[in-house]
Formats: C-alpha cells, structure tokens, sequence
C-alpha cells in the first residue's frame, strides 16, 4: 500500500483493522495453525517483495523473512517443500553479492527446519503429523476424476487408484470444498511410496486436465467465500482420532492424561448414581 502511494496512516489503520476483524471471524478468538500460517507467510511476502522493489538488503527484511520462513515451515504441513522452491527461484530472482544474505536466510531456516523435525522431535517422542496432511489437493483432483464418468484413466492406472480409494465410498465422502472426509477415513488408504503416489496423481491430472482444474478451483474458492461447516475436526486425527487439545506434549504425557479423565469421569458417575439413589 505504501508503495502504491497510500499514507502510512491509511496502511496502518487498515492492516489493523483486518488483524482485529479478519476476513474469518473465528481467527479473532482463536488461535490455529492455519492463522499463524497465513501470518508467517505475509511475513515472507512483505520481506521479499521490499527486497525487491528496493534493490537492496536491510537487516529488518533479513529478521522479518527469517521469522517469516520458520512459520511457514513449522505452521504448514507443506512448508517445507513451499521454501524449497521459492529458494530454487530466488536463485534467478535474486542474483549478484547484494543478495546473498537473502539465500543465506532461506537455507538456514530450512537447515533449522530439518534439525528440529528429525533428531529434536524424535528425542521429545513429538506425535508425528498424518503423512497424507500435505496431499489434499492431490486428492480433491484424484477423487473428483475417478467419480467422473467421462474422465480418461488407463486400466494400470484404475488398477492403481483401486488400491488407494475405496471406489463404492469416494462419491459419498468427496466434499468439494474440502479433502478431510476423503482424506481421513478409511475409505483411503496412504501409500506409503509417495512419489510413486504424486507421479500417478499427475498423470491422471494431466490426463483430465479441466476436470482437474474444477476440482482445484472448487477446492481453492475457501479464500475466497465462505462455505457452511458441516462438522467440527477433531484435534488429534492420527493417532488419536478425538481428544482434548494437549500442545506440545509428550506421548506417554497424553496417554496418562487421558486414563485420568476417563477414569475420573466413571468415578463421578457412580458418584451421582449413589447421590441420587
């Protein structure tokens, strides 16, 4: 906005008001990963795009993409691979000596990233993330394919996706709007090659392009309307299918907790059994 000769009043003002009452009502009461998400990356955005406009480095771009990127990483499933190849095209964007405290950031954080996620969260038992959670959309496309009569798909190909989708279940379950119906029941089963998974997802993509591109647009239109929850989403999916929101704690933490409440709650009941009796 700045650059587009708005006031700094104006900029701010505005940028506070949408803090204060974002575009999803919900995000000004609660505090999720897709917020801080959404948060982290504008950081990023804002730090890159200063740099560029600017034709210079200033330590404040270097602190703001440095927080900016570790959010990205830690706050998305796909973060990682996000970086990965904005790093790949900053090489072609951000090219000469001027720029070379930009790459250094970049590779730090994921350097950073890979440290924590592997020897740290393994030495603290971290309860890893579902490891189909970054293909949604890869699934919206597949799922939105195979229940199209008219779609292209090669028998190897149809021999394949029978061993991943339960074909009598994908139309019940497949939502437009969103994978996790599809994605987190038992009607779809995670193969646990998954470039071997991406690869045939594209090819059937590739194949039903504007099917694709439905399934996509459909998927995608979240950012920009609002559509009805037909259900809250449990916080724990894998290996805890509900439960109460324990942050950052360990396995064995989770499960003694959990034996407790479960137990207070059928001591209670008896409790009230013999009150009222």
């Amino acid at each position: 906005m700045l650059q587009s000769k708005v006031s700094r009043k104006a900029a701010l003002f505005i940028t506070g008001f949408f803090v204060i009452f974002p575009y999803f009502n919900m995000l000004a009461i609660t505090l999720v990963k897709d917020a801080l998400f959404s948060y982290s990356f504008s950081f990023v955005l804002i730090a890159v795009v200063n740099m560029f406009l600017k034709k210079k480095v200033t330590y404040l771009d270097l602190v703001i993409l440095f927080f900016g990127n570790v959010g990205t990483l830690f706050f998305r499933h796909n973060g990682f691979p996000i970086l990965l190849a904005s790093e790949l095209i900053f090489v072609f964007v951000f090219y000469g000596k001027t720029f070379w405290k930009t790459h250094a950031v970049m590779i730090l954080s994921l350097i950073i990233y890979l440290v924590v996620s592997g020897p740290v969260f393994n030495s603290f038992n971290v309860i890893p993330a579902p490891k189909n959670e970054d293909t949604g959309m890869l699934i919206q496309m597949d799922a939105a394919i195979l229940i199209d009569e008219n779609s292209k798909i090669s028998e190897i190909d149809k021999r394949y996706f029978s061993t991943v989708f339960d074909s009598s279940r994908i139309a019940e379950l497949y939502n437009p709007y969103s994978p996790d119906a599809l994605k987190f029941s038992s009607a779809f089963t995670y193969d646990s090659d998954k470039l071997r998974f991406i690869s045939k997802s594209a090819r059937l993509i590739l194949g039903n392009p504007l099917t694709a591109f439905k399934a996509y647009a459909n998927q995608a239109s979240m950012l920009w309307k609002i559509n009805s929850v037909q259900g809250l989403r449990p916080f724990f999916r894998q290996p805890y299918k509900l439960g109460k929101p324990y942050y950052f704690a360990e396995v064995d933490v989770i499960k003694k907790i959990t034996w407790i409440t479960k137990n207070l709650s059928t001591v209670n009941t008896e409790m009230i059994k013999l009150t009222c009796g």
